[in-house]
């Protein structure tokens, strides 16, 4: 497991991406990328994860490089919606019906 995104000059939590692909490297282990804080695509995962650290994995010699795709935005923008609708419903009706307080 490792971090990526450091941002500003503070400490940032460790080990970075660019050490475990170097470590990896001299495992000669494969690596599998998942941005579990991410729900789209954008750029820090289109650039920053499949092309430079890609470009880097291949450069250090790991073997295979593989990232996992984000959560589908549409999935996830729908099933936001879902919980959203689904604690609206009981106020917006009793808005209709005049019973809200």
């Amino acid at each position: 497991m490792c971090y990526q995104s450091r941002v500003g000059p503070l400490a940032w939590l460790g080990p970075s991406v660019e050490e475990e692909l170097r470590r990896a490297a001299g495992d000669g282990v494969a690596v599998v990328v998942a941005p579990v804080s991410f729900v789209s695509e954008h750029s820090e995962t289109l650039v920053e994860l499949d092309r430079d650290y890609r470009r880097l994995a291949e450069a250090c010699g790991v073997p295979a490089y593989h990232r996992v795709p984000t959560v589908a935005p549409t999935r996830a923008l729908s099933r936001l919606g879902e919980l959203v609708r689904g604690t609206q419903q009981p106020q917006m009706a009793a808005a209709r019906a005049g019973t809200v307080s």
